[in-house]
């Protein structure tokens, strides 16, 4: 039983990681376009 709990930890932990590292990667290809648009103008 206690291995199960430990497995769905680990895959919410998993799945959060990977949601915070791409809302991360977003964010900074966001703030370099924008930082293009504003060395253009």
């Amino acid at each position: 039983m206690e291995d199960i709990e430990v497995f769905v930890i680990h895959s919410c932990l998993d799945r959060s990681i990977a949601g915070f590292s791409e809302m991360f990667t977003h964010v900074s290809q966001q703030a370099t376009t924008a930082g293009l648009v504003e060395a253009r103008v």
